[in-house]
């Protein structure tokens, strides 16, 4: 059995599953135009597929046997479908005997139901079938295989009708998920198929009951890892053509799917316009599908591939703060923590200049100030992390009055892992302005920090610590060197401070990461 795939954070849980309630609320296999198409359940009839509450009406308890006796009497199209109907019926018992069945051949009848050029009884099929699959084991899949599930489905994917391909593809998803040795099979199978069936499709013939269809087949298909290169190239052109439909149900549905091929670990590479397009949905009107952009390119830029230099170079970071500009939940907030974290090496070191001129730094400060619990903590790794890695041209920035009574006011906060975090900004904030012999930002700097209390709270804080050593001195240096009343301009008296500084903190384990001049 392979490995699970990486956990999707709850915030994204709980977007997807907001985007399925909503998508459940519309008509039963309704186009884009609000039609009933006339190959779905409705425009069939299909009383099990539209009502199975209905279905199991009789009083005593079908046998397997008297099925087959109704199966191997009746040749005309009515008896055929009447022997699927009572098969359906077996089928939604409690406990089904599924061996029984099996050892019948009834699953043979089923493949050959989704054969018919009756759309009755396929549907008939197709919904007896996916009930069938839930309940069998896995070993039980491989003689399904056998007898010809693959022609069964190819037959429904060429000519059925889209109630009976919606159906087929969730009875493969389950087999995916079930039979983790059958996934690269049949899920690179039906994806090759899938392809094949929407390509030459017009906007306007695909449900968006078969859209959320195949959506739930790609994160079955994605669940247990590595996914095969094939199995991705085929989603991911699946997905594209999603993009292009009419109904937005579909889109989202489709930038879920891309979402699912963005987090596998062996993740393939998109195309310049596919990227451009996927960018687009950013400034969708639509926060489904605003958001659903949003997270897969998260997910493309955590991959740090060549996906994310692709995204980067597209003004990515821009984008996404003109998105937060709209859409500021901290939910969708913190989501930003991981991805600015992708892009904190040296390999992305010119894009930290984007990240602080967009006013992403500030945003992760207000998720500091006043976010969730676990909400903060995330926020703080990220600010200590882009703390060790930005230049002094890069931490000034922090000196204007919205940045410092931010962080002065999280100095308030009775968490010393946050405070920590803020004292080693400012610090870097004041060795910036100095390293840059700027003393009109020096100065500036002080008055405001002073203006809002920092040399109390620091103070404060120094006082109260009593294990973390070098942090204290980093506090202490902080105060001695910024928050007293030295002129800003009296570089030697700086000099000689700093001296002594450091000889206070020798043979103690520095914490502190300063944006100095040599960084």
């Amino acid at each position: 059995m392979g490995k699970k795939g990486k956990r999707i954070s709850r915030r994204e849980k709980r977007f997807r599953a907001e985007q399925q309630d909503g998508a459940n609320t519309s008509e039963i296999a309704t186009s884009s135009s609000g039609e009933v198409p006339a190959n779905s359940a409705r425009a069939v009839n299909c009383k099990a597929c539209l009502h199975p509450e209905e279905s199991s009406t009789r009083e005593e308890r079908l046998s397997v046997q008297e099925i087959v006796n109704t199966v191997q009497a009746n040749a005309t199209i009515a008896g055929v479908e009447q022997s699927y109907i009572l098969l359906y019926e077996l089928l939604s018992y409690r406990d089904p005997p599924i061996h029984e069945i099996i050892s019948e051949r009834l699953d043979l009848v089923l493949l050959e139901g989704l054969k018919s050029t009756d759309q009755s009884i396929q549907n008939y099929a197709a919904q007896a079938l996916f009930v069938l699959v839930k309940h069998m084991k896995e070993e039980q899949f491989d003689l399904l295989v056998l007898i010809g599930l693959k022609d069964a489905v190819a037959s429904v994917m060429n000519n059925g009708p889209y109630s009976v391909i919606e159906k087929v593809i969730e009875t493969c998803a389950q087999v995916v998920t079930t039979s983790p040795d059958l996934r690269d099979d049949i899920g690179a199978w039906l994806c090759l198929n899938i392809v094949d069936f929407m390509s030459p499709a017009h906007p306007y013939e695909i449900t968006v009951e078969i859209s959320r269809a195949v959506t739930s087949f790609s994160r079955d298909v994605c669940h247990y890892k590595p996914v095969p290169e094939f199995i991705l190239k085929c989603l991911a052109g699946t997905a594209r053509f999603l993009l292009h439909y009419q109904d937005w149900r579909a889109r989202a549905n489709g930038l879920s799917i891309i979402t699912d091929v963005a987090r596998s670990k062996h993740f393939i590479e998109i195309g310049n316009s596919y990227a451009r397009k996927i960018l687009r949905f950013l400034t969708s009107a639509l926060d489904v599908e605003a958001t659903s952009g949003f997270f897969a390119i998260g997910h493309f830029i955590k991959q740090r591939s060549k996906n994310t230099s692709k995204l980067l170079k597209m003004r990515v970071i821009e984008k996404i703060a003109h998105f937060l500009a709209r859409h500021t939940t901290p939910e969708i907030t913190y989501e930003v923590c991981p991805i600015i974290q992708s892009l904190l090496s040296k390999k992305y070191i010119r894009y930290i200049e984007s990240t602080v001129e967009t006013g992403l730094v500030l945003l992760l400060l207000k998720l500091l100030d006043d976010g969730a619990p676990n909400y903060k903590d995330e926020a703080c790794t990220t600010l200590r992390s882009l703390n060790e890695i930005w230049r002094p041209r890069h931490a000034v920035r922090l000196v204007d009055p919205q940045h410092i009574r931010i962080m002065c006011n999280i100095l308030k906060s009775s968490n010393t892992t946050h405070i920590s975090c803020i004292i080693a900004l400012m610090h870097s904030a004041m060795e910036a302005c100095f390293a840059l012999k700027d003393d009109v930002k020096t100065k500036e700097a002080k008055e405001l920090l002073k203006e809002f209390g920092a040399d109390n709270y620091v103070q404060k804080f120094v006082d109260s610590v009593r294990k973390d050593i070098s942090m204290k001195k980093l506090a202490m240096k902080l105060h001695t060197l910024y928050l007293n009343d030295l002129e800003p301009d009296s570089r030697q008296n700086h000099a000689g401070i700093e001296k002594a500084s450091h000889a206070q903190n020798s043979g103690s384990a520095g914490t502190e990461i300063c944006a100095s001049s040599s960084c």
